[in-house]
């Protein structure tokens, strides 16, 4: 009544079904399961997530401990500056693709560039699908054809000096994520864009004075402007600093020409490049 035929390689169990001599009125049911690679990679997925507070279970049901990879993305926020942290959260199309030659936002089929091509450019996004289970959504659409949008994210914070650890952690949390099967891949993305994002930007209020820290919502939103709206842009830069200048001195970065470290002060004329974005 039924024929199965292996169709997948050895690293790939596909099976196809056809079905035979099969009179109106039968009843035939299968048990499935995840191949092994992606049992794996959901396992790996879930012990990532316990460093974000979710409470996950392994496949048999146990209890996952909290993963060591708590204390180095940590240590990776605790050493950035908030010149690097505009970086990672922010930064208009315009912006990125004057520094980096044509690299710009993230641009879906079907939807269009992002707002910002650091992390708060996908939580509007990401809050909109969670929120009306809209799974049919361009940038679910997305994520399940590829893991394009994560090594986007990986690949573009490793680009720079001052974000290079961070986009090498972010390729470390979604290496799994190809794994995972595809119908799977957007609620996991959720999962630990949107856990990185909320330690990202507590990371920007801890470097921050105290009446941030232990202000309202709307206070520590309005102090998380700032940084949107403060940054270093290449292309506008301030005049050269006096050598005289009393600490605290502006951070530095190596200069990705000449490869010399160089003052990096950030000026609102990075915001320019904000007035053309959507």
């Amino acid at each position: 009544m039924v024929e199965v035929t292996h169709t997948g390689g050895e690293e790939n169990d596909a099976f196809d079904i056809e079905l035979k001599n099969f009179p109106p009125g039968s009843v035939i049911a299968f048990r499935v399961s995840l191949t092994s690679s992606a049992r794996a990679a959901i396992a790996l997925m879930r012990q990532n997530l316990t460093l974000f507070g979710f409470k996950m279970r392994s496949m048999s049901g146990s209890n996952l401990r909290q993963s060591d990879k708590d204390a180095g993305l940590k240590a990776i926020l605790s050493r950035m500056s908030l010149s690097a942290l505009n970086r990672a959260l922010f930064r208009c199309h315009e912006e990125e693709a004057d520094e980096h030659h044509g690299n710009g936002a993230y641009d879906i089929p079907r939807y269009g560039r992002f707002v910002y091509c650091g992390l708060q450019g996908l939580i509007p996004l990401l809050n909109d699908v969670r929120v009306n289970n809209d799974l049919g959504h361009p940038l679910c659409d997305n994520l399940r054809r590829g893991v394009w949008l994560g090594e986007y994210t990986a690949k573009r914070l490793q680009r720079h000096p001052s974000t290079k650890d961070l986009g090498l952690w972010f390729e470390q949390l979604f290496k799994a994520l190809e794994q995972v099967p595809h119908y799977l891949r957007p609620c996991y993305f959720d999962a630990a864009l949107c856990g990185a994002y909320n330690l990202v930007r507590e990371a920007v209020w801890q470097k921050m004075n105290e009446f941030v820290q232990g202000g309202s919502d709307f206070l520590r939103a309005l102090a998380l402007g700032t940084v949107a709206f403060v940054g270093d842009c290449p292309s506008a830069k301030l005049p050269a600093l006096s050598e005289n200048i009393a600490a605290p001195l502006p951070p530095d970065n190596i200069d990705m020409e000449s490869g010399k470290r160089v003052p990096c002060p950030s000026s609102l004329a990075a915001a320019e490049g904000y007035r053309s974005s959507p």
